[in-house]
């Protein structure tokens, strides 16, 4: 017998085995994957990185300059492999080519490293590379290449330039201007201009603009700082400039912008200085040589001015613009004086400077009726810029006049008439003047800016049209960090709102508004959205810049309400103001990872702490009687405001939270426990202020939020506590905001820790006011950013911004607990991520991305079973100047057909997904509309617009909500109940770990695959292998389960059987109490599926039914919390188990009654 390792290999034999080598070899690299190229790359904090391509221009690069001699390096690294980690990493840094540090290999998983090598060079480009290790040993460098330039970095070497200004006699921007001679200008090598022109100013070299020269181009330079404190500068690189001739000029026209000290005074000045000019300038041209001589051209007085063709110019009011002053070098100059200039040192501010970021064109161009001299433009956004007009060959000393304004003219402020608001603005006029030389020019403001969508022009000879004008948006040049997206359009909106918003109101700092006479860094405002601003954009350069300037501003401890503090506002800051120099580090250490930030302000935050208690009163009033200014800002009318000292107080025992948190992450456990014991102390005190016969105060919405989100809520009155809450939230409030801007930036986040995820996104989805949805949808002016009063258009002129950004933390909620993205408590910087898809019904998919602090990605479909949609009427047939809204949009998701239409009601329906209830106004067609349109359709539309419905309910604000059930096409064509299937993908970062959460939804038998791979199975609840997936755990309190993850990207299916679904009416029992129970010993109940106490309606079966006018919001949580798990449970019919019901219920009539539907497992 031959064996067969004896028997000759055939050629077909050895290619199969060579084959099958290779495969194997493959199948491995699959596995274990392969590092991608570093990206992100950071300098200081800013992105630096330049692909190949953009390299081969560098003068239209947006380059960032450093004054700080050993700056940081960052970057962000992705792998196609799971459980993969950074085992090391090296960077190179060159200049000109040459070698100038090399890190060699650090073997650590640090994603930073500040530069370690020769002194730098003022005034020098210098580029780097990194190259990173995974787990595995396999290396690549970054396909960019990241870059900064070196400002100052000797403070002394501006001792060779003065601050220098036009003569007292120019009272308008002037133009100053000096030629130098450069000896061999073949033999320059390097040239580089250091200049800060106070307040804003344009500045030429040999004629090229260069704050045009880069992508995006510069506007208003430099940002806003306390002068007094610190003065900001810019750097340019001008070598190619400087070589075009031998005598170079240099030109600098200088505008007021915030160095106006009628519209911005300072609060705290310094001791007064003699002959200093708003105007001001301070520069250094330094040019290099091949011999390496370096000779320095500095301000002084022998440079001269002269009238510039700006005539006029303010941040409030506009410019004014002579073209016939333009180019007339032969005007009489004189040498400009030397002056004091502002007192604070010379600074190079390391975050992105403000830009024009883009450019939109007019949507339509209209004459007025009443007036044809003006012509109006409408933008279709409302955001922060400036018109660019081309001005034809016009007659000489013909003017041309822009007025800029938010909204156009409707009741109560007037008739419409295709005519503008202005009344909001204030004192701001908001206009800009062009006077032509005769000349065919484009005209765009450089001195200014605004806040508007319409703009009025007058003046003009002949009709506009869309392509003459256009409107430059202006902001910090901060690229999108996060990206939302769901199947709810007006969630959508509302994020979209939101981010303009925000990016119209970050001027170099973050201001409140940016249309009126105000434009000021109010605290309370930069607090309240600094978390949603980071989730955002990529805020990690500025917001740790913010705090440089927060802590300029600190006097003893104290801070002022503004930053920087001119205009408005008071010192101490209102305890919710100040708030935010401990909520922005807070932000940076949870969501950035930003560790040493927060240990560069920690001295600060200890001092503005102990100033902070220092205020609370002593004796038995104690936090309940700490001052307070603002409370809790524009709640919506009518509703009354709380006690300002209520938000005061939650805010300071917040920052002791947030404080000790910060504390515990450097590792001073002295501090922790300081914090710890202050805040248990003073958590004892609010009660016992602000706490009686178990409600806060009077028991408005916002006195139950605070309490729950700060935790303090005591144990023993803590069910009764948050039943009424919720039955006063669902009653009362009729499931609106009815808090300010304290009481709305936690309430979403305490319904979603009270797993009131529907309640959460009922809330954000309204459309009647008060809500985010009125702002987008009402009858006259439909929002493209928030408002700064709930009631905008009914509001005092006084105050009554279109573009405020204070209500905008909605948007941090939606993009992490919402979607289903959150940082366990304990973790920082996205290092461990919890994903809970599908939390509610009211969406059907939601996708979220971010970039910083690390790629993390997670999209989710839940397809088949319950579908709903909520759409508001569509009015642009009867108003034209109203947006069209694409109508009612449903789909089973590809698994299924529409089976049976659940809900249907044109007019003010209320509710959320499954809990719908028809309002006052109701078409009664709406079932019989929507089942002609959706019935045995896999996906349906149905038009919202009242052409479609007809005359229902004239006048009133109206909406459509549908929830529809899809029937599977697959085996049996079962009804399937909440999801045929849930598909989730998601994308944890190197080094990072994660868990996600797969909801049964009351499903059973569930099975998960991964890929194309069954990994789990409820009926053995073994884990099969997969790569990544490191351990399961079955929770039955959320009927949920849940997946260790390592690194990696992932793709989830969630099936299994629709359950056998139970309804129980209490009307059909005996007793005071509704029993449920599970046929089978072996099972308990696994969900509740619906559950209403009051006076629900069943039209029809048990299983088809709507909540009616009397219902108690805690009715679902009560019931869930004391059946699930159990094999049977018996519910008490009384409003002690589910929590008083107010008059505001409607339970004045009639006998309350109990449905409840429910799945056992």
């Amino acid at each position: 017998v031959t064996k067969a390792s004896q028997v000759p290999e055939s050629c077909c034999q050895k290619m199969y085995r060579y084959l099958l080598a290779v495969a194997l070899l493959q199948l491995a690299a699959a596995a274990t994957g392969r590092p991608l190229p570093p990206f992100d790359l950071k300098c200081e904090h800013n992105l630096v990185g330049f692909s190949p391509p953009q390299l081969r221009d560098l003068s239209k690069l947006p380059l960032f300059a450093t004054e700080n001699a050993n700056p940081r390096f960052s970057w962000s690294v992705a792998h196609t492999g799971r459980a993969a980690y950074q085992s090391a990493f090296q960077v190179r840094v060159t200049r000109d080519g040459a070698p100038v540090w090399d890190s060699g290999v650090v073997n650590k998983d640090t994603n930073s490293i500040r530069h370690a090598g020769p002194p730098l060079r003022r005034g020098r480009l210098y580029f780097w590379k990194v190259r990173w290790w995974d787990h595995e040993g396999n290396s690549v460098e970054s396909t960019e290449t990241g870059h900064f330039m070196t400002g100052v970095l000797n403070p002394g070497d501006w001792n060779s330039a003065k601050w220098i200004a036009a003569p007292s006699s120019v009272t308008q921007s002037p133009l100053i201007a000096k030629r130098v001679q450069i000896n061999d200008r073949t033999a320059v090598t390097h040239a580089t201009l250091f200049i800060s022109g106070l307040g804003f100013f344009k500045v030429f070299v040999n004629g090229v603009d260069l704050n045009a020269r880069p992508k995006p181009p510069i506007a208003l330079t430099p940002g806003w700082t306390n002068y007094e404190v610190r003065v900001p500068y810019s750097t340019y690189q001008v070598t190619d400039e400087v070589m075009q001739q031998s005598e170079t000029l240099i030109e600098v026209i200088l505008g007021m912008g915030w160095r106006n000290s009628t519209d911005f005074p300072l609060h705290d000045p310094a001791p007064p200085k003699p002959d200093s000019r708003a105007r001001v300038l301070r520069a250094m041209l330094e040019v290099t040589y091949a011999n390496g001589t370096e000779i320095t051209f500095a301000t002084d007085e022998s440079w001269e001015s002269r009238l510039s063709a700006y005539t006029y110019d303010s941040v409030y009011d506009g410019e004014t613009y002579d073209a016939r002053l333009a180019n007339r070098t032969h005007d009489v100059t004189v040498n400009v004086v030397a002056t004091n200039g502002p007192a604070g040192a010379m600074f190079l501010p390391p975050t992105p400077y403000i830009a024009e970021v883009g450019v939109e064109k007019a949507v339509s161009v209209y004459k007025l009726a009443s007036d044809p001299s003006k012509q109006i433009a409408d933008f279709g956004y409302n955001s922060a810029g400036v018109c660019r007009l081309t001005v034809d060959a016009l007659k000489l000393g013909t003017s041309v006049q822009i007025r800029h304004a938010e909204v156009p003219m409707h009741p109560p402020y007037g008739a419409v008439d295709g005519s503008l608001y202005y009344d909001n603005l204030r004192g701001a006029r908001q206009t800009d003047k062009f006077t032509s030389d005769g000349a065919t020019r484009t005209y765009k403001p450089s001195l200014t800016y605004h806040g508007f969508r319409y703009a009025e022009i007058t003046g003009y000879p002949r009709d506009l049209t869309a392509f003459d004008i256009n409107k430059v948006v202006i902001n910090s040049n901060l690229k999108a960090n996060g990206h939302l997206n769901t199947s709810n359009p007006l969630l959508n909106k509302i994020q979209e709102s939101v981010v303009r918003g925000q990016l119209s109101n970050l001027m170099s700092i973050p201001t409140d508004c940016d249309q009126r006479d105000e434009r000021l860094g109010w605290m309370g405002d930069a607090g309240l959205s600094a978390d949603s601003m980071a989730l955002n954009m990529h805020m990690e350069a500025f917001q740790p810049y913010f705090l440089q300037l927060i802590r300029d501003e600190q006097i003893n401890g104290s801070l002022p309400d503004v930053v920087p503090f001119y205009r408005y506002g008071r010192r101490p800051a209102d305890p919710s103001w100040g708030a935010a120099l401990p909520q922005i580090m807070w932000v940076l250490y949870k969501y950035y990872g930003d560790i040493n930030t927060v240990k560069e302000f920690f001295p600060s935050l200890l001092q503005y702490m102990e100033f902070m208690l220092s205020k609370i009163p002593p004796g038995d009033g104690g936090i309940g009687k700490l001052y307070a200014y603002y409370g809790d800002w524009c709640p919506p009318p009518p509703q009354p405001a709380v006690d300002t000292s209520f938000p005061a107080a939650f805010s300071l025992l917040t920052n002791i939270k947030q404080a000790r948190e910060l504390a515990a992450a450097l590792g001073y456990a002295e501090n922790v426990t300081n914090f710890e014991k202050i805040f248990n102390e003073q958590a004892k005190s609010f009660n016992k202020a602000f706490l009686n016969d178990g409600k806060y105060l009077n028991g408005l919405q916002i006195t139950y939020v605070l309490p729950l989100a700060l935790g303090i809520v005591p144990a023993d009155i803590m069910d009764d506590f948050v039943k009424a809450f919720l039955n006063q939230l669902t009653g009362t409030d009729k499931t609106h905001i009815t808090a300010g801007i304290i009481g709305t930036k936690f309430i979403l986040p305490v319904l979603s820790q009270l797993k009131q995820h529907s309640l959460a996104v009922e809330i954000v989805q309204q459309t009647s006011y008060p809500s985010w949805g009125y702002m987008i949808h009402n009858p006259y002016e439909p929002a493209t950013t928030i408002w700064e009063l709930w009631n905008a258009f009914n509001g005092s002129a006084g105050m009554d911004s279109r573009n405020h950004h204070m209500f905008s933390s909605v948007s941090g909620w939606m993009m992490t607990e919402m979607v289903g993205l959150s940082i366990p408590e304990g973790s920082y910087g996205f290092n461990e991520i919890h994903f809970h898809p599908a939390r509610t019904l009211d969406l059907s998919r939601a996708s979220v991305s971010l970039e910083h602090p690390k790629k993390v990605k997670m999209s989710w479909q839940r397809k088949g079973g319950i579908q709903c949609a909520k759409s508001p009427e569509d009015s642009s047939s009867v108003n034209p100047g109203l947006p069209k809204h694409d109508g009612l949009k449903l789909s089973c998701g590809e698994e299924g057909v529409i089976s049976e239409v659940l809900f249907a009601s044109f007019g003010t329906p209320t509710g959320s997904c499954g809990y719908y209830s028809t309002g006052s106004c109701h078409a009664e067609s709406s079932v019989a509309v929507v089942k002609e349109l959706c019935l045995g359709k896999e996906n349906c539309y149905v038009p919202t617009d009242g052409d479609f419905w007809g005359n229902v309910c004239p006048g009133v604000t109206k909406w459509l909500s549908v929830a529809v059930q899809c029937m599977s096409t697959g085996q049996g064509a079962a009804v399937d109940y909440k999801f045929s299937s849930l598909h989730l993908d998601l994308s944890i970062p190197v080094g990072s770990k994660g868990a996600v959460f797969l909801p049964a939804h009351g499903k059973r038998d569930l099975k998960v695959w991964e890929g194309e791979d069954l990994i789990w199975y409820e009926r053995d609840e073994s884990l099969k292998g997969v790569p990544g997936v490191l351990s399961s755990e079955w929770l039955p309190e959320s009927d949920s389960l849940k997946l260790q993850l390592s690194s990696g990207s992932y793709s989830f299916v969630v099936r299994g059987e629709a359950p056998k679904r139970k309804c129980l009416d209490s009307r059909e029992s005996e007793g005071g109490a509704l029993a449920l129970k599970c046929s089978s010993k072996s099972e308990v109940i696994g969900s509740i599926d619906w559950a209403s106490y009051g006076n629900p309606q069943t039209p029809g079966d048990c299983f088809s039914h709507s909540v009616g006018e009397c219902s108690a919001g805690s009715s679902p949580m009560a019931v869930e919390k004391e059946c699930v798990g159990k094999q049977e449970c018996s519910i008490p019919l009384n409003e002690k188990f589910f929590g008083e019901l107010t008059s505001s219920h409607g339970c004045n009539e009639g006998p309350l009654y109990l449905i409840v539907e429910y799945t056992c497992k």
